[in-house]
């Protein structure tokens, strides 16, 4: 009896030892990387750490952010200065990569509101600044060329934003000539070169120093932003890319929109799904959907309305 009792006792510690907790799923494929995070609860709360820097000093003029094979990059450019950083997320740190200049001047090329994309292997800017220079990198030799872009037709001004969308760089916020009006949106071709005109902003910016506005698409729609640093007259519209139409004009939150100690210039914003984050007196959110803004969290680190377009 007592043998069988033993017998007994010793099987159970042996099941207790071959527990495993946790949810085990089967599959054929072998793990590439382990990542053990405790904070599960991390949602739309800033993650405590030191905020990784870059070596040069980037603006929300001279830098822009994009992601290639699931890597985040950050390019800048002025008259000074040019580099292309990969961010190392182990690290926390951003490297600065060495590239082979194949032809023009890299700094020529700066971003100034022009998000760039990922055509092919190669990432490409259109800068929309007064010089309407055109960046291109082999993001796989790291090779880069810089040109004028030489655009005829409609091609006085510069605008405060542009995207590529099917064949074209989309250009909003051109200024019309002889005037303080920076309401132009006009459509470049890639390959011929050939800016047209297409419209102006029914929300029009007069004196740009007083109404900034920054953009960000989602899909084959642009969402357009106008702040206004002295009032609560603050304003969004959309875009459609496909008919190369406006929507009306509708209201920004009153909260959202005034901030006496800042200036709407510095609003980042940041496009994923049908949702639009900002920065700007903290964090919010836009749902493309509901067309709702909600207010995430007051808080907000120095700096993190530096880069226009942040990721």
């Amino acid at each position: 009896m007592l043998y069988k009792l033993l017998k007994e006792v010793s099987k159970e510690k042996n099941q207790k030892s071959n527990k495993k907790d946790g949810i085990w799923i089967k599959s054929d494929m072998t793990y590439s990387n382990v990542v053990i995070d405790e904070d599960i609860y991390n949602e739309n709360i800033w993650k405590s750490e030191t905020y990784p820097v870059v070596a040069y000093n980037t603006s929300q003029q001279n830098a822009t952010t994009f992601k290639y094979n699931r890597d985040l990059y950050l390019w800048f450019a002025d008259l000074n200065n040019y580099g292309l950083y990969k961010y190392n997320p182990e690290a926390s740190a951003f490297t600065k990569l060495t590239l082979t200049v194949v032809s023009g001047d890299p700094k020529k090329a700066e971003p100034y509101g022009g998000v760039g994309t990922i055509i092919d292997n190669y990432f490409v800017l259109y800068s929309p600044y007064s010089s309407k220079d055109i960046v291109k990198i082999n993001l796989d030799t790291l090779e880069i060329t810089e040109e004028a872009f030489n655009i005829t037709g409609d091609n006085y001004g510069y605008g405060t934003y542009s995207t590529y969308y099917n064949g074209y760089f989309y250009e909003f916020g051109a200024q019309r000539q002889n005037t303080f009006y920076y309401d132009k949106v006009r459509k470049i071709d890639y390959n011929t070169k050939v800016s047209t005109l297409i419209g102006y902003i029914p929300y029009s910016k007069y004196n740009d120093s007083l109404v900034q506005m920054n953009c960000a698409r989602v899909e084959n729609k642009v969402y357009i932003f106008h702040f206004d640093q002295n009032t609560t007259n603050g304003k969004w519209e959309i875009f459609d890319l496909e008919t190369e139409t406006f929507s009306q004009a509708y209201n920004l939150p009153a909260e959202f929109c005034f901030n006496s100690n800042g200036t709407g210039w510095y609003v980042s914003v940041y496009p994923k799904g049908n949702t639009i984050y900002m920065l700007y007196n903290g964090v919010w959110k836009f749902d493309t959907a509901t067309r709702t803004f909600t207010k995430i969290t007051s808080s907000l680190p120095n700096l993190a309305t530096v880069i226009k377009q942040s990721l």
